[in-house]
């Protein structure tokens, strides 16, 4: 006889995680609109290294358009795989890369499509950027036991 145990987990949305949810969507729309990028520094990740997941390619630039709402993931991969599944031309042209970053101990993901790639990548956006109040690189944030993986920003091949 097989016994199947189901774990079941419950977050508690407290007002402060709304108020910081608030100013990462304002940063976003910030960001979206041209300001609070990289100029042409950029870093991405060094030459010939690709940080993103299978499918996607790590650039100093982004798609210009947002696409979509900012959803909280818990990997890259999950933003990726969502980038993947909206990526069809019936999504108002489809989704061609996303970024990533860390906002008060949540890994938080924003898709960008559109014909042209132009705005640099978000500061946060990147693997060795910590992102904003979420503790160091590798460390699990408690209030949301969230693994501290830094930033992504990635175009679908």
């Amino acid at each position: 006889m097989m016994s199947r145990t189901t774990t079941t987990t419950t977050t508690t949305t407290t007002p402060a995680m709304v108020a910081s949810l608030l100013l990462v969507c304002a940063t976003l729309s910030r960001v979206d609109a041209g300001m609070g990028s990289m100029g042409s520094m950029g870093k991405s990740g060094g030459m010939g290294s690709n940080y993103c997941p299978e499918g996607y390619t790590n650039r100093d630039t982004r798609h210009d358009r947002a696409q979509g709402q900012i959803t909280v993931v818990t990997t890259h991969q999950e933003c990726a795989d969502r980038c993947t599944t909206f990526a069809g031309a019936q999504y108002n042209g489809g989704c061609k890369g996303f970024q990533t970053g860390m906002f008060d101990g949540m890994l938080l993901c924003k898709s960008y499509g559109g014909s042209v790639r132009s705005t640099d990548c978000a500061s946060w956006a990147y693997p060795d950027d910590p992102g904003t109040a979420s503790g160091n690189l590798g460390t699990v944030f408690a209030a949301t036991n969230q693994l501290n993986v830094g930033g992504n920003c990635c175009t679908r091949r």
